[in-house]
């Protein structure tokens, strides 16, 4: 069952060329999405340049006041090539999807159009709509295999943690996922099979949900 018509937040919870993510510019980009979501929590560590995904719980960093940021991720389909991409969004992004869906059920059964306007975090607004016709995957787009969201979005190991925040970055290990925040290098080809799977739903703790 899919997770998109739940509101579940509070009971849930490095990139290789292989991984495409849709990072949207100031225009109308159309989409569609191919999983459930995976909800997330994620720090910048400014010093190294990279992104630290925690639990809430066991992490130094939330420990030194920081909470770091709520955020969601699906695999989708870019119309505008054809391929599968990782999309993060904010939790308004994911409420519109949510009150689109009461209407014309899961958001899995067809295409959304998302607008963006604005390029600064005090000004960026996206649009969610869905598209007018609705149109069944083919049994091509159906076969796409999807991103293992589970294994991208792990919560980082607690001595890549500390090694970041003492301003050390580790040797890179080739299950490295996307950094958050910023597009990994993209390929012409799809993303390989040992980064991707089948649906995947994530399961985040989380004590406070700030809108984003």
């Amino acid at each position: 069952m899919s997770n998109w018509g739940q509101d579940n937040e509070k009971d849930q919870f490095q990139g290789g060329s292989d991984i495409l993510r849709l990072a949207m510019k100031e225009q109308k980009y159309t989409i569609r999405i191919l999983s459930e979501y995976k909800l997330f929590r994620f720090h910048w560590v400014n010093s190294v340049n990279r992104s630290v995904i925690c639990d809430g719980v066991n992490c130094p960093i939330c420990a030194s006041g920081e909470k770091g940021q709520l955020k969601y991720v699906t695999s989708v389909i870019d119309r505008e090539d054809g391929q599968v991409k990782l999309w993060e969004f904010s939790r308004r992004v994911k409420v519109a999807i949510q009150n689109i869906a009461e209407d014309y059920g899961s958001p899995e059964g067809y295409d959304l159009h998302v607008r963006r306007t604005g390029m600064k975090a005090d000004n960026t607004v996206y649009t969610v709509t869905p598209a007018k016709e609705q149109v069944p995957l083919t049994e091509e787009e159906k076969a796409l295999p999807k991103y293992d969201l589970e294994k991208l979005y792990a919560v980082t190991p607690l001595e890549k943690v500390n090694a970041y925040m003492a301003g050390r970055i580790p040797p890179r290990q080739d299950d490295e996922r996307p950094r958050q925040g910023k597009p990994a290098p993209q390929s012409s080809g799809t993303p390989s099979p040992e980064n991707m799977q089948g649906p995947s739903a994530g399961s985040v703790s989380a004590d406070d949900l700030p809108t984003l």
